[in-house]
């Protein structure tokens, strides 16, 4: 579900009797309250990590690669521009600043 505050659009998701916003800035709200919360049964199953998995921006590409014993690999393509001695990126939307060690 799509809830739009002040201009700020947020996702719900349903679990169960209960929804909650993906960035916890609402809580949890659940039919019967806080006896709802207390006895609600999750609908949702989260699979385990597996695979590879790719978000894409014109700016550049994460990528996933889940390993055994809960580890992961983090691979990242970004448009970089030499700047001032070093290199700048506002790929994915935040700027970043990498300076040579």
């Amino acid at each position: 579900m799509l809830v739009t505050v002040s201009g700020i659009t947020h996702l719900f998701v349903r679990d169960g009797n209960c929804i909650q916003d993906q960035n916890h800035v609402f809580g949890k709200i659940c039919k019967g309250g806080k006896a709802g919360e207390a006895s609600n049964v999750s609908t949702r199953t989260v699979p385990a990590p597996a695979g590879t998995w790719v978000a894409t921006q014109p700016e550049g590409t994460f990528t996933l690669e889940f390993k055994p014993d809960n580890r992961f690999t983090l691979g990242a393509t970004l448009v970089l521009k030499f700047l001032n001695n070093t290199y700048e990126s506002t790929s994915f939307g935040f700027p970043m600043k990498f300076v040579k060690q």
